[in-house]
């Protein structure tokens, strides 16, 4: 008789906090100080994993260890560690990805040029000399260089630094006046991804509908 493992599965609800005190919002407030820093400080710790397990079994047994060193750290039950583990896992692996598509999304921009100065090229009435075709091969040029960029990243399986955004770029965002929850959440998000800075936390977006 063979049995298996049900995969654990979350269910998230939504909700708002109603009738506040001032001390409820400080324990709140103290709460996400905590996830996030458990959220960069796993980032950060996974990054060197990474580096320096190169063997599965080694690599499951760091995070396993690394789950336990924010538990420890913070005093958090080891299923909310887990949690700041995982989401900080996300990230690594969507950083990869990024560079990828990134590296392919350069390659097409670079062929679609290359494509536009051929045909420039072999246009007997185009001066060669021209500002346009000097633009052009500018331009492939740096092109060339973000595919070289990204292909590098891609060889050595790294990413460029991400830098975890301070308060300053969220209250500037939370600020605007005469905008409702939804968009001032989605603009929020759009301004993170512009700055390429990812220290988006559930608890900066639950600050930004207030």
């Amino acid at each position: 008789m063979s049995t298996s493992k049900k995969k654990d599965r979350k269910t998230t609800i939504f909700g708002v906090l109603i009738n506040m005190t001032e001390q409820m919002k400080q324990e709140v407030n103290q709460c996400m100080f905590d996830y996030s820093f458990m959220f960069r400080f796993s980032f950060k710790r996974l990054v060197e994993i990474e580096r320096e397990h190169e063997l599965d079994e080694d690599h499951k047994k760091a995070i396993q260890q690394l789950e336990k060193d924010v538990s420890s750290r913070t005093g958090y039950p080891i299923r909310v560690a887990k949690d700041a583990v995982a989401d900080a896992n996300e990230l690594l692996t969507a950083r990869h990805t990024l560079m990828v598509e990134y590296h392919e999304l350069w390659k097409e921009r670079y062929e679609n040029t290359k494509a536009k100065y051929e045909r420039f090229k072999q246009n007997p009435n185009v001066n060669q000399r021209s500002f346009h075709m000097l633009g052009l091969q500018n331009k492939m040029e740096r092109q060339l260089k973000q595919i070289q960029f990204y292909e590098q990243h891609i060889l050595q399986h790294t990413f460029p630094s991400i830098v975890f955004g301070g308060r300053k770029n969220f209250e500037d965002i939370a600020s605007f006046p005469n905008i409702s929850m939804l968009s001032r959440l989605a603009v929020f998000l759009q301004f993170k991804q512009k700055q390429e800075v990812y220290s988006c936390t559930m608890a900066e977006m639950l600050l930004t509908l207030f």
